[in-house]
Parts: structure tokens; sequence; C-alpha cells
């Protein structure tokens, strides 16, 4: 009888969802019992439960992070975009003036799409607590936000 590397088994188990008895069985030439009865003992099925929740913990963790790390980028960048426009106007206005509110435009979009906003008739709905506010107050809070950034 070959020796059964009991470590690998479990571990196989344990990480791969579409594991069975009966595959680990025909792998390793272990017979099923031998493998059931030893997975009762080290109760494999409850590590393998263990083993996928915290799995997907990290995997919404991870995601959650790469999420605010995207939106924090969108969010300079749309800025960026903005500022850079509101030169264009300063520095060159007759030949850079459409060019200048476009880039404005995008910018402002981008930054409300990073905020969570959608701009609509002058009227700004934060999409994740439904309160209204008006552009000024909009303009406001990205000026606050700005100068928050740049003190920090």
């Amino acid at each position: 009888m070959a020796i059964v590397d009991w470590v690998i088994l479990k571990n196989e188990y344990i990480t791969d969802e579409t594991v069975s008895y009966r595959s680990l069985s025909e792998n390793y030439g272990v017979s099923d019992t031998a493998i059931a009865e030893r997975a009762s003992r080290e109760r494999w099925a409850e590590l393998r439960r263990d083993t996928l929740v915290k799995v997907g913990q990290k995997l919404v963790e991870k995601t959650t992070d790469n999420i605010a790390t995207f939106l924090a980028d969108k969010l300079t960048t749309g800025l960026c975009m903005v500022e850079l426009g509101t030169k264009g106007i300063y520095e060159n206005p007759p030949q850079n003036a459409r060019e200048s509110k476009d880039l404005i435009e995008l910018g402002y979009k981008i930054a409300t799409e990073a905020l969570g906003l959608n701009v609509t008739k002058n009227i700004i709905e934060n999409t994740q607590d439904k309160k209204l506010m008006s552009l000024d107050q909009f303009f406001l809070k990205m000026k606050e936000h700005t100068e928050n950034e740049s003190d920090g």
C-alpha cells in the first residue's frame, strides 16, 4: 500500500469547493471511506466552510479597497481637469475658451461621479444618501474638498 500524504488531500479538499471525497479517492488511490473517516475526525467540512468564508471576506475587503482607490484617483483626475481648464481660460481666453470649458465640464462630471453624485438641471442628487443640493452648495463642497486635500 502506498503512503498517503493526508496533508495534500486535506488541503485540496479544504481549498477547492468542487473537490469531493470520491474525486480525491480516484486521484490518489485511497478509498473514499478512508477519506470520509479521516475528514470526519479532522473536521474537513468545517475547515472548508471557514476557509471559504475567510477567502470571501478578503475578496470583499480587497475589492472595497480597490474601489475606494479608484474613486479617489478618479476624483483627483476630475479636479485636475477642472483646474487645467480654468487655467486655460485665463491663459488663452480667445483661442482656448471652448476647449477649457469642455475640460472643466468633463472634469466636474468625473469628479461628481467619483463622489457618487448625479448632475441634473442645476441640482445635484447624492445617490448614496438621496440628499439634494444646489449647484452653489456643490461648488462650495468641491472647494472645501480641494482645500482639505491641499492642506493634508
